[in-house]
């Protein structure tokens, strides 16, 4: 007895993201659980002055300024991030910012650049006039899940002696800067890499052609776990368990599905088997594999391709995106791995023969 298993891709490119993506069916492993920390792709943090200090500064003509990407409106500083690792209960890990701040008054000037908040080793760090500095301590630290990613509130950032010393010095001031009191408050707002990926309508529809070769052949196709039936004419299957995660341009990602098609023909002991489950990974150009899997086990052969252009509809306000059907067809490499196991000399598969549509829709975020 031959026991086989099939894995077909479909690639497509998905606009506005012009990204590749594989419609990948086999031997889908299930999505990763999220983590309770993660990277962030990209973000920014608001840093707010306290209004104390900001009064005292206009009162002794401070200016506050930005450095490179860094934003200054009134008492507050956008600056975007370089990097950041963070957790979303306790908002516990760090933030690199990008670009600075200038303070520049009648006295002197001070820079501040190289703005690290590490709410995990509890600091502030600053590069002062070039020299490194532990600027505040933060208090009062919260994160929260967002749709796309996090969000991290520091309700006070308090100064330093070190920290007051060193900007009281370089703009020839006294007590403006005091050690203990408030700087500012923060809030770090980032997307992750990760993304889930949840309610979501994948659905394999089998070209006419090809289903009745398969009915021809006497192989018969039947849903197993929880993907259902939805016609025979034409023959469609969706996969509701299906779930993954992306980002939210649909760039990178994948979603899969526990849930198969089993395909049977003949029956013991001269009975051949092949199992079709689905993923779809958004940012791969691969086109999958086809693999003897008893009683033996081979390396396998691309299988399944597409050169069709599909049009993803992202909707990145309300989180949703559609993927229209695509066309799966036959390659050039699996064409000989799917005639061993189901043809006979007067029926084979040929190269390029659709296979079948598939499409997903879904939401994106948390």
């Amino acid at each position: 007895m031959e026991q086989l298993g099939r894995l077909i891709r479909a690639e497509l490119v998905l606009l506005p993201a012009l990204a590749a993506a594989c419609l990948t069916l086999l031997a889908a492993a299930p999505p990763a659980s999220a983590r309770q920390a993660e990277s962030l792709a990209r973000g920014e943090t608001h840093f707010v002055l306290d209004r104390g200090l900001a009064a005292a500064l206009d009162q002794a003509e401070v200016r506050v300024t930005g450095l490179g990407a860094a934003r200054v409106k009134g008492r507050s500083v956008t600056m975007p991030l370089s990097s950041g690792y963070l957790e979303y209960g306790r908002g516990s890990g760090y933030a690199f910012e990008r670009g600075g701040l200038a303070l520049r008054g009648p006295g002197g000037s001070v820079s501040l650049r190289g703005l690290v908040l590490n709410t995990a080793k509890h600091r502030l760090s600053a590069k002062i006039n070039g020299r490194n500095i532990v600027l505040a301590y933060p208090e009062g630290v919260d994160g929260r899940p967002t749709r796309y990613g996090l969000e991290v509130a520091v309700r006070r950032l308090a100064l330093t002696g070190a920290g007051a010393r060193a900007l009281n010095r370089a703009l020839g001031l006294k007590r403006v800067f005091v050690a203990g009191s408030t700087l500012a408050t923060a809030r770090v707002e980032g997307e992750t890499f990760i993304i889930p990926v949840s309610r979501t309508n994948l659905e394999f529809t089998f070209d006419e052609g090809f289903r009745q070769k398969l009915a021809d052949l006497g192989v018969t196709v039947a849903p197993t776990g929880s993907a259902q039936q939805l016609g025979s004419a034409p023959l469609v299957f969706s996969f509701p368990d299906a779930t993954g995660s992306g980002n939210n341009r649909l760039s990178h990602g994948s979603i899969s599905s526990r849930s198969t098609l089993h395909l049977t023909q003949g029956v013991f002991p001269d009975q051949h088997e092949a199992t079709i489950a689905i993923s779809i990974s958004f940012e791969s150009t691969l086109v999958g594999s086809a693999r003897e899997t008893w009683p033996s086990s081979r390396s396998g052969a691309p299988f399944g391709e597409t050169g069709a252009v599909s049009v993803a509809l992202i909707d990145a306000g309300a989180g949703s995106f559609e993927v229209p059907p695509a066309t799966v067809r036959l390659s050039s490499y699996g064409t000989p791995e799917l005639n061993s196991a189901f043809a006979t000399p007067s029926r084979q598969f040929a190269v390029g023969e659709p296979l079948g549509t598939l499409s997903v829709s879904g939401r994106l975020g948390r």
